[in-house]
């Protein structure tokens, strides 16, 4: 068990970080640019209408709403590109994240990669998945074209960064965050399967049981969120994907949220978790009935409601630590932690803000690295005790037997 917690501890923590390509490392042909900035937006033209009309100068990342004041609809987005010196004729690599619209990339006219179904409503299809475009430049400049369309969505436009770079460490970059998260909820998914088996035959413990529960849940979660891996290892429809990715999602903060009960029982009040479970329970039906536009408006309207049980949970955390629980203090880290996370995520989702990173999963990952500190050191602790407590029944049978034979010895003489 000790020697499980302690790999478990230092690959997490080499893992849930958030990697980037460092300049330092690589040389110049291989350091990545992102191609933000000034493009065109041509308002509902297609590349296959082969010239444009007066477009209008837009700055990426933007959306639809920003760019033209509606939120869903298509057109296409071009830029003309100075291709380094020492860039050309050699192979390069755009990478596209996901973007959320449908949307096909061109270079030099030629279209390259392509994510769902790019036109009109009746023609549109969303699907969100992460691309990379391979093209080897011979000129000094090259056109970029991105078609998109967005329907039925909340957002939709050109709103998240592409970078361009040398085609190994385009791959590298891209294939960093895929195999990242797919170590990491590897492990949570381990991690909550073995706290699970440690419930079941500690059956008095249900916090091991409620820990590992959500464990699992949010790799489950994770599997549909981004950077999508479903979409590399299943045919499960966008849709499908996008509703179980919203429902895993709210069962994890429900768990979450009777999980610290159990941790501060007697402090916590049943009727906040009794209100958690109620709201969860309905989007969670709403979800499952609805289409995305639906579901996704109405969890992001109701949302701001984790902000109210964020303070209280935050307050029977300091109030616990006041007596002087060093758990309740680790918890309160880890829970401001997890929060900041899903709060920086839901404001990225609303559009409000645009991190590269989604901040969920390493913020989950700090705090189930600190959860296992609790449980290595309670584990830790538990077992001194119960040497502790062997030696002093040792002592102690020891005293007992030499009292014992000090007074049979003495019944001995009187017998004699």
């Amino acid at each position: 068990m000790k020697q499980f917690v302690v790999l478990f501890i230092v690959v997490f923590t080499l893992i849930s970080s958030n990697f980037t390509v460092s300049a330092h490392t690589l040389s110049a042909e291989n350091r990545l640019h992102t191609l933000d900035g000034e493009w065109v937006f041509y308002y509902k033209e297609m590349m296959t209408k082969g010239t444009f009309e007066q477009g209008k100068v837009v700055h990426i990342p933007s959306s639809f709403q920003k760019s033209v004041g509606v939120r869903n609809t298509y057109g296409t987005y071009i830029r003309k590109w100075s291709v380094p010196k020492e860039w050309r004729n050699h192979r390069l690599a755009v990478h596209i994240p996901f973007e959320y619209s449908a949307y096909a990339f061109y270079v030099d006219g030629k279209k390259l990669v392509s994510v769902g179904e790019v036109g009109p409503e009746n023609l549109h299809e969303t699907l969100l998945a992460s691309r990379t475009a391979y093209f080897t430049p011979s000129k000094d400049t090259v056109t970029f074209q991105m078609e998109m369309s967005s329907f039925q969505q909340m957002r939709g436009g050109f709103e998240n960064s592409i970078y361009i770079g040398n085609q190994a460490a385009v791959d590298r970059q891209s294939n960093l965050q895929f195999y990242r998260n797919t170590v990491v909820s590897g492990l949570m998914f381990m991690m909550g399967l073995l706290m699970l088996i440690f419930a079941w035959f500690l059956k008095d413990l249900r916090e091991f049981f409620v820990f590992g529960l959500f464990c699992v849940s949010f790799a489950i979660r994770s599997f549909f969120a981004v950077p999508f891996l479903y979409e590399k290892v299943t045919s499960i429809s966008y849709v499908g994907a996008t509703k179980m990715e919203y429902i895993w999602t709210l069962l994890c903060f429900a768990i979450f949220i009777y999980l610290m009960k159990l941790y501060y029982e007697g402090f916590f009040a049943k009727w906040v978790v009794y209100s958690v479970w109620v709201i969860c329970g309905l989007l969670i039906v709403i979800t499952a009935l609805t289409p995305p536009l639906v579901f996704q408006t109405l969890f992001f309207s109701v949302s701001w409601v984790m902000l109210p049980v964020f303070f209280y949970l935050l307050y029977v955390m300091i109030h616990s630590a006041r007596l002087n629980k060093w758990v309740s203090r680790l918890n309160m880290i880890g829970a401001i932690i997890v929060f900041s996370g899903v709060i920086l995520d839901y404001l990225k989702g609303s559009g409000v803000t645009t991190i590269r990173y989604e901040m969920t999963m390493p913020a989950v990952a700090l705090y189930l690295l600190l959860q296992l500190i609790a449980i290595a050191k309670d584990f830790a602790e538990g077992r001194m005790e119960l040497i502790r407590l062997n030696q002093s029944l040792d002592e102690e049978v020891a005293l007992q037997t030499k009292q014992l034979k000090e007074k049979n010895e003495q019944l001995e003489a009187l017998v004699w």
